[in-house]
């Protein structure tokens, strides 16, 4: 049986690639939709959305969901697939490769894998990964209820997380290495207005505490060496991201941080293959410069590939 070959395969199917989903499927390319983790990226994990156009606020999964289903509505097929290996012959077809074994085959690859959350290294830090240390308030945050927690971080996520996680803590401190945060004035605001949050400020984990077998809180440290437990029940860890560059790595431009160098048509250094959304490198990661990289990249892959078939 031959194996189809696709138009178009986005790989992550976030705000950025469900939009090249849409503008690639209006446009009458064969497009195929692929992730390896519930569709929505972190628009999933998010609870408030603010600042998308004509909609004062929203939940995350809601948008999300409307824009999954809005992705497949001109055709373009979804499936569950982890891609580890792309490659690329000499008549300019991409295959791509999955943790499965599978192969999928392409004229045009959008590349939207987001990012990864970053972590501590701390020696027992992955042992409690799941089991006291979360990365997702939205999923984890009712665990808590009636108890205290603590959330490292100062950008918007960290901010946005906080508050959220107030509707079950009894109390959250929040940590950040910097005396002051760099998220949007308006979300800083609103946590210092909080009477459920402390803020411990220039100060980094020095310590994961554990007692019988389980995690128990957190030593802090600040600028001045002064130590401080924080007996928490539970860590929430919004400390930055890196790229998931790993299928292009060493075979385009990357920048200083590994995000990807796109020109202004979403076009990396390989052709046929595109980056949209947070992997990318640009000045503003947000849901709406997203659906704008995906929107560009769908719509230039029509022209590629009618030029491909001239």
């Amino acid at each position: 049986m031959e194996q189809t070959l696709y138009d178009v395969v986005i790989i992550g199917s976030g705000p950025a690639g469900m939009t090249a989903a849409v503008y690639a499927s209006r446009g009458g390319l064969s497009t195929l939709l692929l992730e390896h983790d519930a569709p929505g990226g972190k628009l999933v994990k998010t609870q408030e959305i603010q600042n998308w156009p004509g909609i004062i606020e929203t939940g995350g999964p809601q948008l999300a969901y409307s824009m999954y289903t809005h992705a497949l509505a001109y055709g373009a097929i979804f499936d569950a697939a982890s891609i580890v290996s792309l490659e690329t012959d000499a008549n300019k077809i991409h295959t791509l490769t999955s943790k499965d074994g599978r192969t999928f085959k392409a004229k045009v690859v959008i590349l939207a894998t987001g990012t990864q959350e970053r972590t501590f290294d701390l020696p027992n830090r992955e042992k409690y990964d799941g089991r006291g240390i979360s990365y997702c308030a939205v999923c984890d945050g009712a665990f808590y209820r009636g108890k205290e927690v603590a959330v490292f971080g100062g950008g918007n996520s960290a901010l946005e997380e906080a508050r959220y996680l107030t509707q079950f803590a009894s109390k959250v401190y929040l940590v950040h290495r910097r005396q002051e945060f760099r998220g949007d004035q308006i979300e800083i605001d609103k946590v210092k207005a909080s009477d459920k949050i402390e803020l411990v400020l220039d100060s980094v984990l020095a310590t994961i505490l554990e007692e019988d077998n389980k995690f128990s809180g957190v030593i802090v440290e600040n600028k001045a060496g002064e130590k401080r437990t924080l007996n928490v029940s539970g860590m929430f860890v919004y400390i930055g991201a890196t790229p998931r560059n790993e299928l292009v790595a060493g075979k385009t431009a990357l920048n200083n941080e590994g995000n990807i160098i796109v020109d202004e048509k979403m076009k990396t250094e390989i052709p046929g293959v595109y980056a949209v959304g947070d992997v990318i490198e640009k000045v503003l990661r947000q849901v709406v410069t997203a659906t704008g990289d995906g929107a560009i990249a769908g719509q230039d892959a029509y022209h590629y590939i009618t030029a491909m078939n001239d």
